[in-house]
């Protein structure tokens, strides 16, 4: 038994950082090195601020003697930024999408989501990640709905537009996605229901 666990789980290595190796060179043919600095910047910066305001809080809240160890943000590096893209893929591919995160990471469920990232850390990118400026962003909400992700969705276009040409044989088809949540762009078509 000891063999067959660490079989697979070199196997699973070997197979996560091949997983990782081609999603990272399709991930870096349709996006730029800017998209990905945007938002590792910004993801970093929040990371930071929750960080500084927790241990601020603690020394607020605690004297010296009672206080619990002050926690450190560990930044997120690109290679984590593709691994976490790879396991929101590799989600929606098994179905996984909607399940909830800690039914994700059991025994039971893929080893990819296990080897690939911790619970945790997985739980802190999805708290963090930001797509721009949040210190601007209400001004700029004024006039625009998408303003949150409106920088990094023009940029990620233009790429695609430049490594995307369609040819004659193409099919272009329209598909409703079924969406709970509120937001400014949604739209209610009670005639189309979304399965």
């Amino acid at each position: 038994m000891f063999i067959t666990i660490s079989t697979s789980f070199i196997l699973g290595r070997f197979v996560l950082k091949t997983c990782v190796y081609y999603f990272k060179e399709t991930f870096k043919f349709n996006t730029s090195n800017e998209i990905c600095d945007i938002i590792l910047r910004e993801t970093n910066g929040k990371g930071r601020k929750v960080t500084e305001d927790y241990n601020n809080n603690l020394i607020q809240k605690y004297n010296a003697f009672e206080r619990p160890p002050p926690k450190a943000f560990k930044p997120f590096t690109e290679e984590k930024f593709v691994v976490f893209l790879g396991i929101l893929l590799e989600a929606g591919v098994h179905k996984s999408n909607k399940e909830h995160i800690s039914e994700m990471w059991k025994p039971e469920s893929l080893p990819l989501f296990r080897v690939a990232m911790s619970r945790d850390r997985f739980k802190m990118f999805l708290r963090f990640i930001r797509f721009d400026k949040q210190n601007t962003r209400d001004e700029r909400a004024e006039t625009d709905k998408v303003a949150p992700i409106r920088d990094i969705w023009t940029m990620l276009n233009r790429n695609l537009e430049k490594n995307y040409k369609p040819y004659e044989c193409i099919t272009v088809a329209e598909q409703l996605f079924p969406c709970r949540r509120h937001t400014r762009f949604t739209q209610y078509l009670p005639l189309k229901p979304a399965n």
